[in-house]
């Protein structure tokens, strides 16, 4: 809402807010800006969220990557970011 990508009353499909995600990172890069997304206490996150940031880290041009992403958090982070590396995760 602070980026005007959706009101408090709109419900948006996550298609309609990645393209409205993605617009409005390529207006920005285009004024040479960077858009950062930073995740704090990020061990509290599951891995369907952890799993969406990644999708973010998709946004990108021919040239450049449009969102940088910076997460934080305990050494449980470490465990769950592990369990995301493991041949399970990668096969499932």
């Amino acid at each position: 809402m602070d980026f005007n990508l959706a009101t408090v009353d709109e419900e948006l499909s996550k298609t309609k807010t990645m393209h409205r995600l993605n617009a409005f990172v390529l207006d920005e890069s285009k004024k040479a800006k960077n858009t950062v997304i930073i995740v704090d206490e990020a061990q509290y996150l599951d891995m369907k969220t952890l799993d969406g940031l990644r999708l973010l880290s998709n946004l990108e041009t021919r040239k450049d990557k449009l969102i940088q992403i910076i997460i934080s958090g305990q050494p449980e982070l470490a465990a769950t970011l592990e369990i995301k590396n493991s041949s399970s995760w990668r096969n499932g």
